[in-house]
């Protein structure tokens, strides 16, 4: 019964952030990529979609203090897929211990 309800504890958060990630990206499909940077400000980098289309990504540094008083970090990295006319076509949202300038944006966004 304890390991049905850790199974539930540590599956459901995991649903709730993932439904919140949805809510945050999903309304801006449809829409021009300089909406969003007038929203989200310019991205970190961009890069080519692989087709005439880019990448915006945004990244943002997140720490956590452990209870063993040291303090862990990673990167959350934002990214919006824009079409040959600016138009928001995709998004992916990935956590990355690597800061943008070494991080590989190819496999990030496999």
């Amino acid at each position: 019964m304890i390991g049905l309800f850790l199974f539930f504890s540590i599956l459901i958060p995991g649903c709730e952030t993932s439904k919140s990630i949805a809510k945050q990206f999903d309304p801006w499909m449809g829409h021009n990529k300089h909406e969003l940077i007038m929203q989200w400000g310019p991205p970190t980098q961009t890069t080519s979609d692989g087709k005439d289309g880019e990448i915006l990504i945004y990244a943002t540094r997140v720490y956590h203090n452990l209870p063993n008083g040291s303090v862990s970090d990673y990167w959350n990295y934002r990214m919006m897929y824009a079409d040959e006319i600016g138009r928001l076509y995709h998004w992916m949202y990935r956590r990355n211990p690597n800061p943008p300038e070494r991080v590989d944006v190819r496999i990030l966004t496999q």
